[in-house]
């Protein structure tokens, strides 16, 4: 994952400071939120003081978010500066009165009254220890923050946490990884070396909202096996992955759903095998004007919108060559593993295509399902 050197400059800036600021971007990903907040829930544990850039509204269907270690951060602190014009308004003597919770500025005139007009207020520059960027490749990519504040990040020490290939690497430390697919991934790495302990649920539903958001639930690319071995502790950690996958919903073209109704409709539980199986025609993809380049999309509204067993199988039959193949989808990805060794299949956004192909439906269930019984039979006695 990370660069260990660069992981340890990290942690010793961190030793060092006692004030932390976390800087986002104006628009910030459900990701870099994520991992900004689970820095900062462990940067607090640690007593260091925290504070965060301006957050955006959030969309309601990301309310149930825990971002409260966030939320109830305060802004950078920054002196105050009352400069009063002495030429048009001499003062003759200044003094200040303490109360419990007020303090009060006195100045007296000279010679003449004073203009209020002639006292201004205005803040000095931001103050902290060290810097924390989440999820941006330059710093001109924080917006407002950065070119307001030029010599607050030339002049204080940056941790840069990145996923992209074009991150600028501007840090004192550099977590930055083109290989992994969401910031929460570098971010998790990062607060398990801050605080060493396990994901508690809170956490473990933002690193899910951060990779499943930028994966679309595994469906858009290829994730390394690490990617998958993460999201499966959150998950057992507690993360409330059925709220995520609910928020990560999108609008989608009537002829998918159209697909996916076909693909429904068609569909059996196997209850003693904990598995469901759909069945998606060449004729379904021809009267929805659709191709086998939308299944990944199916099976991401089944997981939406079914209890799924086990596994899902959807067997398909490819418009041109009539073949009919297999599709393996499954929360447990010990079980996918094991699905493409005995299938041969593919490993390919977070499902098992398998590498054979049927000419007829029937037979394809029937070989694939002598193929998965001894599966069925070792997990059985496990």
């Amino acid at each position: 994952m990370s660069d260990r050197a660069e992981l340890k400059k990290a942690i010793s800036l961190i030793e060092k400071s006692e004030r932390v600021f976390l800087a986002l971007r104006e628009s910030p990903t459900i990701d870099a939120l994520a991992v900004a907040a689970i820095i900062a829930g462990r940067l607090q544990k640690r007593g260091k003081e925290i504070a965060v850039s301006a957050l955006p509204a959030m969309q309601p269907k990301w309310e149930f978010l825990p971002l409260g270690a966030l939320t109830s951060l305060p802004p950078l602190p920054r002196d105050v500066f009352i400069t009063i014009n002495t030429i048009s308004s001499p003062i003759g003597e200044l003094r200040y009165e303490k109360e419990e919770a007020a303090l009060t500025v006195i100045l007296s005139p000279k010679e003449k009254p004073i203009k209020t007009s002639d006292i201004k207020i205005s803040q000095g520059a931001a103050k902290t220890d060290c810097i924390v960027t989440i999820g941006a490749e330059v710093l001109d990519q924080l917006g407002a923050l950065f070119s307001r504040n030029p010599q607050l990040f030339f002049e204080t020490p940056i941790i840069n946490i990145d996923a992209s290939p074009l991150n600028d690497h501007f840090g004192e430390a550099n977590l930055v990884n083109p290989k992994v697919r969401a910031v929460s991934e570098i971010g998790w790495e990062f607060a398990k070396e801050l605080l060493p302990s396990p994901l508690t649920s809170e956490e473990a539903t933002l690193v899910l909202a951060g990779i499943l958001t930028k994966t679309k639930n595994f469906l858009d690319g290829k994730v390394l096996p690490e990617t998958l071995t993460l999201t499966a502790e959150a998950i057992t950690a507690g993360g409330k992955r059925d709220l995520v996958l609910g928020a990560t919903e999108e609008a989608r073209p009537i002829s998918l759903l159209q697909l996916w109704g076909r693909a429904a409709v068609r569909s059996r539980l196997d209850i003693a095998r904990s598995l469901l199986i759909s069945v998606i025609t060449a004729e379904d993809f021809a009267k929805t004007k659709t191709a086998p380049e939308a299944l990944g999309e199916i099976v991401r509204l089944f997981e939406a919108h079914f209890h799924l067993p086990s596994l899902l199988i959807v067997f398909f039959e490819h418009p041109k060559t009539k073949k009919v193949s297999a599709i393996f989808r499954s929360r447990d990805f010990n079980l996918l593993k094991e699905i493409q060794r005995v299938s041969f299949g593919e490993f390919e956004r977070g499902m098992v295509f398998a590498r054979a192909a049927y000419p007829s439906f029937r037979e394809a269930e029937n070989r694939t399902l002598q193929e998965l019984a001894p599966l069925w039979a070792s997990r059985k006695a496990e």
